[in-house]
């Protein structure tokens, strides 16, 4: 019996030690291509199976090509100006449209950063109305209006029945410089006096002073 039991541990010891032996076999990382073998490229397979390469050359118009409605070159500049013909006028640009009917002029605005450029658009350009601009536009207090203007050349007196700016801050020199860049920008004007009943802030020309920033 216990000559049974030692052959059996023989034989399992060896058993074991088989198991855990290291195999001996090798993969090939690459198979070799026969001698006789068929090369075939990519290009090859694609005309075979009905494929053809696109050239890379630019496209051109033919000479035929069809234009305006019927599509071609000049059918998006066709779309354009039947859309803009066709667009709804209440949904149009308000500010085109009124350009297109007024004058767009350059009013010199003003508050704590100094004086600034904002744009509006007037029926007619003169003293009166470039005044009323102004106040429109929260430069000017409201009833500021303009009691004589005249030019001579390239000289302007305007006068005016206040001089007192929205602003609460405002120095009259700002004020100055707001009603001088604006006369001076939109009536082709070098220099201009202004006058408020006896008072004369002096003979002004265009300045970025007080510019703001």
């Amino acid at each position: 019996m216990k000559r049974a039991a030692g052959f059996l541990t023989i034989v399992l010891s060896a058993v074991m030690l088989s198991a855990c032996t290291p195999s001996n076999i090798k993969s090939e990382e690459t198979m070799p291509m026969p001698e006789d073998a068929l090369e075939v490229s990519k290009d090859d397979l694609n005309k075979k199976a009905g494929y053809t390469k696109e050239s890379k050359e630019a496209y051109t118009i033919p000479d035929d090509a069809p234009e305006g409605v019927d599509g071609g070159p000049g059918m998006m500049e066709t779309q354009a100006e039947e859309f803009d013909k066709n667009y709804p006028e209440d949904k149009k640009n308000v500010a085109d449209a009124a350009s297109a009917q007024g004058n767009t002029v350059c009013i010199y605005s003003l508050d704590y950063t100094g004086v600034y450029q904002s744009f509006d658009v007037l029926e007619t350009c003169d003293a009166d109305s470039l005044v009323a601009a102004m106040v429109s536009n929260g430069v000017l207090d409201a009833g500021t209006t303009v009691e004589e203007f005249s030019s001579e050349g390239k000289a302007g007196v305007l006068k005016l029945n206040q001089l007192k700016g929205v602003y609460s801050k405002a120095k009259d020199e700002q004020l100055v410089a707001c009603i001088t860049n604006t006369f001076i920008d939109n009536l082709a004007l070098e220099t201009l006096e202004i006058k408020v009943g006896d008072t004369s802030y002096g003979v002004n020309e265009f300045t970025s002073e007080y510019d703001a920033t």
